[in-house]
């Protein structure tokens, strides 16, 4: 568990192609209302442990409860 979080916490290579720098770049692409948009759309997905903080809630995100919920919403194998 502590591997895949350290694994977690790296920046994907994406990140220095778009030109974002540090966790929270994102927020100098991104208007508010662009945010709010998009966590429109992934709590749809049933995906709520993104917020509009730096990174995911990872009491939400590690809840042994995430697999059912997303797939209520029709996410995941059937």
């Amino acid at each position: 568990m502590e591997r895949a979080m350290a694994i977690m916490e790296q920046p994907s290579s994406t990140i220095s192609s778009a030109g974002m720098r540090g966790l929270n770049g994102w927020r100098q692409v991104l208007s508010p209302g662009q945010v709010s948009s998009i966590l429109v759309v992934v709590r749809g997905f049933g995906l709520s442990f993104y917020g509009d903080t730096d990174g995911p809630d990872n009491a939400r995100l590690y809840a042994p409860d995430l697999a059912a919920r997303v797939r209520a919403v029709g996410g995941g194998p059937r």
